[in-house]
């Protein structure tokens, strides 16, 4: 799989592959996470594209049909018995042919509807084009996830370009001054989850529908969260699923062993208090997620994602700087257990980063646990003359390239000890 994108906010053009774990290092502001919204909007907008936009026109030709029957028919078991959505939706008869059928069941003693506008009212729906709602689908997604600034400040006379490769086939959205032209050559199956924050976490500790989706930001972090509680409400409503959860525990079993041991304990659910943190040190004593530290919520959210099926085999994950809240020791272990995770469930992940552990880290473990050459991609970002955002492929001797531009720090901090030295030996001199 390959994501190109052109003059999208700082990115100038990037062409990079996703076959297992992508890493992307560079310095703060570079076009990082540019990367990791455009690949989770792509995957957003074109999953199962078709078939939601079939299921919006059916939603919107219901509730008009719904509106003629409480204002004319009045509740009929016939009328409803008869199908009329699902007849204008097919579009076999016209829309005339349908009403004059729906307009027999009104009582010839109350307000005669007109037909001329209850056909106008259904052919708009209807008329409405494929290409034009796969437009407004992707006008809102984009403008969700950045927040309506999706062009270059840079380039002003360009507009973005994103296209994804997927076994040769691809999607596309071209920004223009009005809405995006979309072009559709593969129907996405699997679901892009993008973790910029371990606050996600915290929107789940009242376990409530509405309670989660407005404490989620926007789009990135609601599509997890909702997932995560479908799936616990799936479980709790029926037994239909039990199959698929007893294999998905056998699957993670060996990964979550490894969290609950650096975490010291793990999280449980109950139908009194929904989800809570439980410490091996205080069994009886359960925590509220948004009660535990950062880092704490950043391995918790990794085990209730999956281990509640969530995220599973070939989803798409974007970590946006995972490590941030993370003391080193646990860098290294959250790094091997994203390596673990792309190895079990051949998960695509990209990773965004300028943490020199973390990142050698991702690449040691990847050895091993013996994935394959071809499955880690690394990146460097990187500005160029214009101020535009470029990325370099890393590949073998790069390596050394990327590790010096996180070594100025230490550089920076070495330079600050020198000179306070020799202001103190100054100080030291004068006094003698």
């Amino acid at each position: 799989m390959r994501l190109i994108i052109d003059n999208l906010a700082k990115v100038g053009h990037a062409n990079l592959a996703f076959n297992g774990i992508t890493i992307i290092a560079g310095n703060n502001d570079t076009g990082k996470s540019t990367v990791g919204k455009a690949l989770f909007a792509m995957f957003t907008i074109f999953k199962n594209i078709e078939d939601r936009i079939k299921k919006l026109r059916l939603i919107k030709i219901d509730e008009l049909v719904e509106e003629f029957d409480k204002r004319f028919i009045f509740f009929q078991p016939d009328f409803y018995e008869a199908g009329f959505t699902k007849q204008i939706s097919m579009g076999q008869r016209s829309i005339e042919a349908i009403l004059k059928e729906m307009f027999s069941f009104v009582d010839q003693d109350k307000e005669k509807p007109d037909l001329a506008e209850w056909t106008r009212r259904f052919n708009e729906i209807t008329s409405l084009s494929e290409e034009e709602l796969r437009s407004q689908v992707a006008f809102n997604v984009i403008s969700n996830i950045f927040h309506r600034q999706c062009t270059s400040f840079i380039r002003k006379d360009t507009r973005p370009n994103i296209e994804l490769e997927v076994k040769k086939k691809n999607v596309q959205v071209q920004m223009r001054d009005t809405y995006p032209k979309c072009e559709v050559g593969i129907n996405l199956l699997h679901t892009a989850f993008y973790i910029d924050s371990p606050d996600s976490l915290s929107a789940m500790a009242e376990f409530r529908s509405n309670a989660i989706l407005k404490k989620t930001d926007g789009r990135l972090g609601a599509i997890l969260v909702q997932s995560i509680w479908d799936g616990y409400n799936k479980s709790l409503m029926d037994d239909s699923n039990a199959i698929d959860e007893v294999l998905r525990r056998k699957r993670f079993a060996v990964i979550n062993e490894k969290l609950m041991a650096v975490m010291n304990g793990g999280v449980v659910y109950s139908k009194e208090r929904g989800l809570r943190f439980v410490s091996n040190d205080f069994p009886d004593k359960p925590l509220r997620l948004d009660n535990l530290s950062q880092g704490l919520k950043a391995m918790a959210l990794l085990q209730v994602a999956f281990l509640n099926g969530a995220i599973w085999d070939n989803d798409i994950l974007i970590l946006d700087e995972p490590e941030i809240h993370l003391h080193p020791e646990w860098q290294i272990k959250y790094a091997e257990f994203i390596v673990m995770l792309q190895k079990e469930f051949h998960l695509t992940i990209l990773l965004t980063s300028h943490s020199p552990d973390f990142i050698q880290a991702v690449r040691l473990y990847a050895r091993k646990y013996k994935l394959e050459d071809e499955v880690l991609n690394a990146y460097l970002s990187q500005r160029d003359k214009d101020g535009m955002t470029e990325f370099k492929e890393i590949k073998g001797q790069d390596w050394d390239e990327v590790f010096e531009k996180f070594v100025t720090s230490f550089d920076a901090l070495m330079a600050l000890r020198s000179e306070l030295e020799e202001v103190n030996e100054s100080k030291c001199n004068c006094q003698s």
